[in-house]
Formats: structure tokens, sequence, C-alpha cells
């Protein structure tokens, strides 16, 4: 039996999520580092973290946060042109 007291306040549950992608077309440094700073901005404001590595045209990204938030980034990753 479950008591309440061991339930997780949806406040505080996590999703996470581990993709990879293709870059369209290889990004320049300074690219990169405008999607970094971009992207920093934004996870922090929504109370996520994670990583993201780039190599020879892939890119590989990890990600955690609140549910919600996570749905918000995750739609705009989806909708990015400039990879698949």
């Amino acid at each position: 039996m479950l008591h309440s007291a061991n339930l997780v306040p949806p406040a505080k549950m996590m999703g996470s999520l581990l993709y990879r992608s293709t870059a369209l077309q290889p990004p320049t440094e300074n690219e990169l580092g405008q999607l970094i700073r971009f992207s920093q901005r934004r996870n922090r404001a929504l109370g996520i973290t994670g990583m993201l590595v780039y190599e020879n045209g892939q890119y590989l990204q990890s990600l955690e946060g609140p549910p919600d938030a996570m749905e918000e980034v995750w739609s705009s990753i989806r909708r990015d042109p400039r990879h698949c």
C-alpha cells in the first residue's frame, strides 16, 4: 500500500530526454556559441539542466527538468530547422 508521504509531489517530478540529431549544415564556432548561450538562458529560466555535445555533424543532447518545461523545450528542439 502506498502512503501519501511516499509520493513525489508533482512540483518535484523530473523528466529526462536524450536524443541525437544531424546538423543540416555544419555550424560555425560562432553559431555554436550563440546556440549554447541561448540554451543556457532558456534552460536556466525553466529549471532544466543538461549537456550538449557536437562532433562531426552530430548533436547529442541530454536534458532533465520539470515535465512541463521539458515538453516546451522538446517542442522547440523538434521545430529547429538546423537539424533533423
